[in-house]
């Protein structure tokens, strides 16, 4: 297995492991610098909906949308790959 996608696994599981044990916001940036760092990191939608599970509260916050990280997950995967594409980071 080639060092980059060892690096990858490695920065998956640690971003799954940071939802069980680290407070939303550090979750939250290093799901950023996982989206800055690899290129296509598509695992981030994974932690974001096990955090909906797990977390997420139905009802009222939101018109009763109970899976916010999933949906700002895929909204900075998005943001990101395009900025990506157009050479800003």
């Amino acid at each position: 297995m080639s060092k980059s996608r060892v690096d990858r696994l490695l920065g998956s599981l640690g971003l799954l492991l940071a939802v069980f044990y680290l407070p939303v916001w550090i979750v939250a940036l290093f799901g950023l610098v996982a989206l800055i760092y690899y290129p296509n990191f598509y695992e981030i939608l994974i932690p974001a909906i096990l955090f909906d599970a797990i977390y997420g509260a139905p009802g009222a916050p939101w018109f009763g949308f109970q899976y916010l990280a999933t949906a700002f997950a895929l909204v900075a995967v998005y943001l990101m790959e395009e900025l990506k594409a157009n050479g800003v980071t």
